[in-house]
């Protein structure tokens, strides 16, 4: 089994204009966090931290949870076969796992939407981001 740490390498080196910088903005984790995960100095980081680095990464949270040892491989075959519709994710480091659950179009073209961004263009759209998640929490609140 691979390594966490040369995973999130890798994926950075595979995604096109991903930086350390442009990492710790679109997924909330430091760099320092994300550099000691690389240096394999953190062999085990939170599940929040795994899941925050997945998604810009396009790598699945339950394989960087299986490398950890959040799950067992076991475990991680279970949750494979129970997703619908599950393709790998064209291009992610794991096509060929099983199970991988293809993120929607929408959110595929929003990712590379901000991959073209300049970091400071970046900080303006997760504030926008956080603004509407804001909204939708009280249009909730006051529904329910």
């Amino acid at each position: 089994m691979k390594n966490l740490g040369d995973i999130i390498k890798e994926a950075i080196r595979r995604s096109p204009k991903m930086s350390l910088r442009k990492l710790e903005i679109l997924s909330g984790v430091t760099r320092a966090e994300i550099s000691l995960i690389i240096h394999k100095k953190r062999k085990r980081p939170t599940p929040q931290v795994l899941r925050k680095l997945a998604l810009p990464l396009k790598l699945d949270y339950t394989y960087l949870y299986t490398l950890t040892g959040y799950l067992d491989e076991e475990d991680y075959r279970r949750l494979a076969d129970l997703r619908e519709g599950a393709q790998p994710l064209p291009g992610s480091l794991h096509e060929s796992i099983p199970g991988y659950t293809r993120l929607s179009r929408k959110k595929e073209e929003l990712i590379q939407m901000i991959e073209d961004l300049p970091d400071l263009e970046i900080a303006g759209v997760m504030d926008y981001i956080k603004l509407i998640r804001l909204k939708v929490q009280e249009q909730k609140r006051e529904k329910g």
